[in-house]
Order: structure tokens, then sequence, then C-alpha cells
């Protein structure tokens, strides 16, 4: 089978428009255990969910540690728009217990945090493609989505931040592609072409074991873009050296996809977009771009016989932006446009629109 060189192929992968991103419509959502339904526990539990939902949001753990935000946490019930409690079935090794779910208002915390100056990391979140092997004694072996259940931990780390997460099928195809050794071993190009058929966003390789006294430890390696993040984590358990891959994962992606609003720093994005055929896309293509976070002014300023050219007003840089673009399912690059340009000047950007 012919390869594609290997560079070709990571700009292809991770710098593509077509790359996989997901719409996370539960962010403003959480469930919090409690003791029981008296006014007390539930104040509690609304600080802690609003304290999730902030991470979620901004994509920083650290975000709960700024003082700037303590009147939130003060009036956490304010922002609650419902709640209701659910018995969690007991199970083997678990009893039975009590949570609360509640939905926050998002228009409100996003501009409480606007106000704050702190990020904003919108509903299209990049697919986390993740490789994990691990070493159990001698043997060392590749964890595929069939197991996910075997790792909880992943899971819920990453719905804990808002972070869509995928473990590869390891069918047929998967193994001709890529071994465990190759995984362990860290080499970048079988990696990243086993990758290419989920077309995410990011690739995160991690390397789990366990030591002689029985202590837990992961080595990761992110690529997102054209950068490379390496780091490691060690626990007593393996969920705990998981979720902590997982935290990483997600502060580096923050880093690069989340938004701080700054009306000083406001700016305008020209975007031509091509296969637009009908009145219907033409529609929806509106739709979307109204939509985006960061947008405050759709304009048309042409129509071509398949084309159409719009201008943005922003509230943000336009590379803060286009990168939300690239990340959606509805819109993708088909030529570099224009640099960003300084504050104030137009940038553009080609695209075309999506079945």
């Amino acid at each position: 089978m012919k390869q594609l060189p290997f560079y070709t192929l990571l700009l292809a992968l991770l710098l593509g428009g077509t790359a996989m991103a997901v719409e996370v419509r539960d962010l403003y959502e959480v469930e919090v255990p409690v003791a029981d339904q008296q006014g007390e526990a539930r104040q509690q539990a609304m600080r802690a969910g609003l304290a999730e939902v902030l991470v979620r949001v901004t994509g920083y753990s650290a975000v709960v540690q700024d003082p700037a935000l303590s009147d939130l946490f003060d009036s956490a019930p304010r922002h609650v728009q419902q709640y209701r409690y659910r018995v969690v079935p007991a199970t083997v090794t678990e009893p039975a217990a009590m949570v609360l779910w509640m939905s926050f208002a998002a228009n409100t915390i996003n501009q409480a945090l606007r106000e704050r100056g702190q990020p904003v990391w919108g509903s299209a979140r990049p697919l986390l493609l993740t490789w994990l092997a691990v070493e159990t004694g001698t043997e060392r072996r590749l964890v595929g989505a069939a197991e996910s259940a075997g790792y909880p931990a992943l899971e819920l780390a990453a719905r804990r931040r808002g972070l869509p997460l995928r473990l590869p099928l390891l069918d047929l195809e998967d193994q001709a592609r890529l071994t465990a050794a190759e995984v362990w071993g860290g080499f970048q190009e079988p990696v990243l072409a086993a990758s290419a058929r989920y077309q995410p966003q990011a690739v995160l390789i991690g390397r789990l074991y366990h030591d002689t006294q029985g202590n837990w430890h992961a080595r990761w390696t992110l690529h997102v873009g054209d950068e490379v993040m390496n780091w490691d984590s060690n626990g007593a358990s393996p969920d705990m050296v998981l979720a902590a891959g997982v935290e990483g994962s997600a502060d580096a992606l923050a880093m690069r996809f989340s938004q701080i609003v700054d009306p000083e720093r406001g700016s305008v994005l020209s975007l031509r977009i091509a296969d637009v055929n009908t009145l219907a896309d033409y529609a929806r293509l509106l739709s979307y771009l109204g939509a985006l976070s960061g947008v405050t002014a759709v304009q048309v300023t042409e129509v071509e016989a398949q084309a159409v050219t719009c201008r943005l007003t922003l509230e943000m840089g336009a590379a803060a932006v286009a990168r939300t673009i690239g990340l959606g399912s509805t819109l993708a690059s088909v030529a570099a446009g224009a640099a960003p340009q300084p504050a104030g000047l137009q940038a553009e950007f080609h695209y075309r629109l999506l079945p």
C-alpha cells in the first residue's frame, strides 16, 4: 500500500478543514452527588455544579480559583434554570446514591465570564482520538472502543471537561496499520497514519504501566496542529493517571480554541464561501455564521452563481473565529486566505459549504 509522505499526512490530518469536531450540547448541564434534598445540601451542590460548568466553558481547570469569580459562586442558585433529583441504582460495588441534575443559564454564564475577562469555549469541540497502550506484566496491548467500559476514567474526565473523546476500533484495518509496540514507542508516523481514518482534530498517545510498588504511571504525547506536547502523570490508581491525561489534553486544547472577548480588539473577517447552490444552502450558511461565538454581525457583500462573500463583525481576533469555523462540520477550508490582520483591519478566508 502506498503511504503518504509523513509531513503531508500530518498537515492533512491535523490542519485540514475536514477534521472532525463534535457539537457538545450539554456544556451547561451537570450532576452532583447530594446527601439529601435539604436546602443546604442543594446550595452546596449548585456551587459545585457551577464550578464544573465554568471549567467546561472556559476550558481551564484553574478558573475556579480566580477571585474575580467569587461572586458567581455566592449566587450560584440564581444561575440555575432547572434542577431535579435522581437516584442512581446500586451496583455490585456501589450502593444506591442520590444526585442533583442542574441546567445553568448559558447566556448569563457566558456574559459573566466575558465581563471578567475569562475565555469562552464554544460548543464545537475538537475530537480527541486516544491511542492507549497498557503494559501488564510482560505484555503490551492497545485499548479499543470495545473495552472503553473497562476504563471509565477516560470517559468521565472527558465528560467533565466537555471534550469529545474516542478510542480506536482496533479492527483489522487498525491492526494492519499499527501495533502496540509502535504506540508504546511513540512513533509518530504510523500513529498518525492509523489516525487519519478517524479525522480527529487532536491525537493523544498514552502509555500506562505500574511499578513494583504498585504505583501507576503514564507518559502522554498530544498532537494538535503543528504542536507536539509531552507530559507524565503518576498516581495510586490507574483512574487518577488516566484522568490526568485527559485533563492535560483539555487544558492544551483550550489554549488553542477558547476565546477571550476583548471589545477593544474587535476585528472584521471576510469569508468567501463556495458551493452555496440553493436558497436552503444560503439560509443555512447565514444561520451558522450568525450563531458563531464571537460574531456580532453578518453582512452579505457579494452573491455569485454558486458563492457568497460575507463580512463578519467580531468582538475578538479574526484568528480565533477562523479556528472555531475550522472545528465545525458546516464549512471546509479550500484555500489559505490572507493572514489575520491587526485589530480593525479585514482578513479574508475561503471556504466551501459542506452538504
